[in-house]
């Protein structure tokens, strides 16, 4: 155990709490799925301010995705239903590079073996801890920051 120096600082740094960067002004989220739960989740990770468009129906959601840039697409279905997975699959297969976040109630391992198996960048449980939250979409959002850029410096 730490002794009371090491639990003020830890405190006072907030270390329970991931240091993230703020968030971008202009976050584009596709939601398809359940919408209001990838509006809690975008919450809670601390983009709030987040522009989201959602739709219930995959080939909607596949069509829109051809047709405006998205910083992220995240996918909330019922974790049982295998709908998530399947459109993991079909948007990577179809050339998609956008980073693809499949949000649900309970992750088990074998949830999210499958999520990331099919494409899927991240599987996150609504129980997580706020502060793992934010430093997962937090990542998720540098990774495919640093990803674009390679694009731009390469197709010039």
């Amino acid at each position: 155990m730490c002794g009371p120096f090491w639990a003020a600082k830890r405190r006072h740094l907030d270390l329970d709490k991931a240091v993230s960067q703020p968030a971008p002004a202009s976050l584009r989220v596709l939601a398809i799925g359940n919408e209001d739960r990838v509006k809690v989740m975008l919450h809670r990770g601390g983009y709030g301010n987040a522009s989201i468009i959602g739709t219930n129906d995959v080939w909607d959601g596949h069509v829109l995705h051809e047709h405006a840039p998205w910083d992220i697409v995240a996918i909330a279905y019922r974790p049982d239903d295998g709908r998530d997975v399947a459109l993991c699959r079909a948007l990577r297969g179809g050339g998609v590079e956008t980073a693809i976040v499949v949000s649900n109630i309970f992750s088990s391992r074998t949830k999210v073996i499958d999520v990331l198996n099919a494409g899927g960048d991240d599987c996150i449980a609504d129980a997580m801890p706020d502060g793992e939250l934010r430093a997962r979409l937090a990542a998720l959002l540098r990774r495919y920051a640093r990803h674009q850029d390679a694009r731009a410096i390469h197709s010039t």
